[in-house]
């Protein structure tokens, strides 16, 4: 729990970074900082959880869900890139750095791959389930590929995992 400023008090906060993880880069200037996360439900989304709670939701008409909802003529195409690496013990054991066009295209997309794959494996038996166990990246490379990923294979280094700063995740993404 952390006591933040007003108006949102105390919250519970999610860790998304460490001081390894280099997210400020040059800006931190030699300081350690952390990233964390938290959610503020809106009001809506808070009176819809109340609803929920005492079994009255069902009774919302369902067109106030999409009530202004503007749908885009075509999602974004803006350049994405991401890289993720492996370490062990602070050595890179290695990596991708993933490319392709339109965030959020992206993300529909490989959220449809992944869906269709784990569709293709029931019946699964009841319980919980780690995906990596479910599905394997060799299995879904090519369908992610054909849906506009692309893969750079980043091989291991020879010294430790460098933090990544404003430069290096700019080559990243490029």
């Amino acid at each position: 729990m952390f006591t933040l400023a007003a108006p949102y008090a105390e919250r519970q906060c999610i860790e998304v970074g460490s001081e390894a993880d280099g997210l400020f880069g040059d800006a931190a200037e030699g300081r350690i900082g952390r990233v964390y996360f938290f959610f503020v439900e809106s009001w809506f989304q808070r009176s819809l959880l109340a609803l929920n709670s005492v079994a009255l939701l069902r009774f919302v008409p369902q067109w106030l869900f999409v009530l202004g909802l503007k749908v885009p003529d075509e999602l974004t195409s803006e350049r994405k890139g991401d890289l993720v690496e492996v370490a062990l013990k602070g050595q890179a054991i290695a990596g991708y750095r993933l490319t392709g066009s339109g965030d959020y295209r992206l993300t529909v997309a490989a959220a449809d791959v992944f869906g269709r794959a784990l569709l293709d494996r029931t019946p699964v038996h009841p319980g919980v389930h780690s995906l990596e166990k479910m599905v394997t990246f060799t299995e879904l490379r090519t369908e992610l590929e054909r849906v506009g990923f692309k893969f750079e294979f980043v091989p291991a280094k020879s010294s430790p995992v460098e933090p990544v700063t404003r430069s290096s995740a700019a080559g990243a993404a490029s």
